[in-house]
């Protein structure tokens, strides 16, 4: 209680000394922070809202049948992870659009973004201009200013903000071309795997009928000589196979065009329903949200700096 008694004497008595020092230097940093967010240029957000495509269709039948080429699964969470993806931010921030009269690497507008959005901070620490630095920063800068989330009703949102209108428009629909393309690539690439896998199971099955109808051949010959019950059953099983064998032969064989088809033509990933389109939300900093939060904030770091010995010694006599 007395340790309490002696801070509390100490801090009031610190406060009333160097309250006017205290309070200029939060009026000075509240200052400060009003002129950066008055100086902060606006940013400009767009909303793409996309919805899972539904993929049903003959293609279940193929999935059925390949336990180890399961379908592709819609669900809101594998395209999420798509749109999330190191590989789909790689690809956009190595293409290139053109803006303001002139074409350049998205990676390079990024960078440009960047500056103009951390005026300050850019030119202290500016961002890597070539090599591959410069492409991890535009990996890390893409992540950060677009946003995804999913709704109730399961649609995802694609939320992207940059300081240029006309910059994150372009984003917007790279970001769903890439998409597409991505998932186009990676369905073609599993219909191609089917077809193979179905090319070698149609092999395997044209190579037991061939050992069957060998065997019925020779109990044919034999059957001349002898009708011994045991081999006459053992003949019609293996009629049996061959017919079982025939009917696997006809589907796998149609499902290997199955296959063959969908690798020609793939279905939409996702249904774009509120595309990139201007007008677009107008982010602005709000001055005095900048004035009230450096002026709070400023004035707890000064006020416990100028007791930090009192509150040192406070901690040591209650350990």
């Amino acid at each position: 209680m007395n340790a309490w008694s002696t801070f509390t004497n100490q801090f009031l008595e610190t406060w009333k000394n160097r309250q006017r020092n205290i309070l200029a230097k939060v009026v000075v940093v509240s200052m400060l922070s009003g002129l950066y967010a008055y100086l902060s240029p606006d940013e400009y957000r767009t909303h793409v809202v996309i919805y899972p495509e539904d993929q049903g269709g003959p293609s279940s039948g193929l999935n059925n049948i390949l336990g180890a080429f399961p379908g592709e699964n819609k669900s809101t969470g594998t395209i999420r992870a798509i749109l999330a993806s190191h590989s789909l931010r790689n690809a956009c921030i190595r293409d290139s659009i053109h803006l303001h009269g002139y074409t350049q690497e998205v990676k390079d507008w990024l960078r440009e973004d960047q500056i103009k959005r951390s005026f300050i901070l850019s030119r202290l620490m500016p961002p890597p201009v070539d090599g591959e630095g410069a492409y991890t920063f535009a990996n890390r800068y893409l992540s950060r200013i677009s946003i995804i989330f999913t709704d109730e009703d399961g649609f995802i949102s694609l939320r992207l903000t940059t300081a240029d209108d006309s910059l994150t428009l372009a984003l917007g629909h790279l970001f769903i071309r890439h998409a597409q393309e991505y998932h186009r690539q990676r369905q073609n690439l599993k219909a191609g795997a089917q077809a193979q896998y179905l090319q070698i199971r149609a092999d395997s099955i044209n190579r037991e009928l061939d050992i069957i109808q060998k065997n019925i051949a020779r109990y044919g010959d034999q059957k001349r000589y002898t009708a011994r019950y045991s081999e006459e059953v053992e003949l019609q099983d293996l009629y049996r196979k061959q017919e079982i064998l025939q009917q696997m032969f006809v589907s796998v064989s149609l499902l290997k065009e199955e296959a063959i088809s969908r690798n020609q033509q793939s279905a939409p990933l996702f249904q774009v329903l509120d595309p990139p389109q201007k007008p677009l939300d107008v982010v602005r900093h709000q001055v005095w949200v900048y004035v009230l939060g450096g002026a709070f904030f400023s004035g707890i770091f000064f006020v416990l700096w100028s007791v930090k010995t009192y509150i040192l010694k406070l901690i040591s006599s209650l350990i």
